[in-house]
């Protein structure tokens, strides 16, 4: 379902953090693995099926300048991921009961549809 992206980081607080990687794993089907020079409880990567590394979660104390607060991202706003199944990704959004938006682009045949991760605040472009 997804291509690429680079890799993104999200910073979460402790209290977060199992959420956060089980959020992604069950949105776009990523898997946990330690294979990255950086392993431990408090810094995980979620790989895709490819086996590219895309997303690196890893946790502040609690009272840093990440925590959610419903207003502020904390560190990142928004991550675009390159997705190769629409279909698939808005069935994954709907069983997870979030929102979501599709936008037309000026591009013919080209959209984007929009959700956002409800623990971190962080806005999802697919």
């Amino acid at each position: 379902m997804i291509d690429r992206i680079g890799h993104i980081n999200i910073r979460t607080t402790e209290k977060h953090f199992e959420e956060t990687l089980t959020f992604y794993e069950k949105l776009l089907g990523l898997k946990r693995a330690d294979s990255m020079a950086t392993p431990g409880p408090d810094n995980i990567w979620l790989f895709a099926d490819s086996g590219r590394a895309i997303v690196h979660v890893n946790s502040v104390e609690e009272g840093g300048d990440v925590e959610p607060d419903g207003v502020s991202t904390g560190r990142l706003n928004h991550v675009a991921f390159d997705c190769r199944d629409y279909d698939q990704a808005i069935e994954r959004m709907d069983s997870l009961g979030l929102e979501h938006t599709r936008y037309e682009t000026k591009a013919e045949g080209l959209f984007l549809v929009v959700t956002k991760d409800p623990i971190n605040n962080i806005v999802i472009e697919l």
